[in-house]
């Protein structure tokens, strides 16, 4: 199997499962998202990314959220790319709003810092598709489209090295859940 596939997993959520992840959700603080840099620190930089982030920590209430993301990547993995994976080693997801003119430009997930033994990327798509115009997911890999999935409950689950992008949303908003996979050492 390559390691430039990607996989679109549609409806994976069902509306009971979502209305459980709006709950988390709603109870997260939004600021204005940053970038890694290449030294590894933390900034703002507008021309690469222009959204509103925030952090959901796995706890009693968020715990089933990342089993089932754990879960679903090991699945695809086992039966794909068959990454080492750490057991368990999903970092706290992040919670993403794209309003009007809001993206992030083409970037990759890992890098040689202290994301580097990222493996998988996962976005979950929580806004329904008729919610925004514009914002579109696209992936510079092997999959099933050029852009991941727009109905709400769908993921995309693609390597990390992978070049992705959000494009701008044009009217509306999109919502999304990002999740990282990591394994025990990154890849040679």
């Amino acid at each position: 199997m390559h390691i430039q596939k990607w996989f679109a997993l549609h409806n994976f959520f069902d509306e009971k499962n979502l209305a459980e992840i709006t709950k988390l959700t709603d109870d997260v603080a939004l600021t204005k998202a940053r970038v890694i840099s290449k030294n590894g620190k933390s900034l703002r930089n507008f021309l690469q990314r222009n959204c509103l982030s925030g952090w959901i920590h796995r706890d009693a209430k968020s715990d089933w959220l990342f089993k089932e993301i754990t879960n679903c990547v090991n699945e695809v993995n086992n039966r794909t790319l068959k990454f080492d994976l750490q057991d368990g080693e999903i970092e706290s997801l992040q919670y993403l709003e794209y309003g009007p003119f809001q993206f992030y430009n083409q970037h990759v997930d890992n890098g040689s810092d202290n994301v580097a033994a990222r493996k998988y990327s996962v976005s979950i798509q929580l806004s329904d598709e008729n919610d925004y115009v514009g914002g579109n997911l696209t992936i510079r890999g092997e999959g099933q489209s050029r852009y991941a999935p727009r109905g709400r409950g769908s993921i995309a689950v693609f390597p990390s090295h992978l070049l992705h992008q959000a494009k701008p949303v044009w009217i509306g908003k999109r919502k999304v859940i990002v999740a990282w996979i990591r394994g025990k050492k990154p890849l040679s």
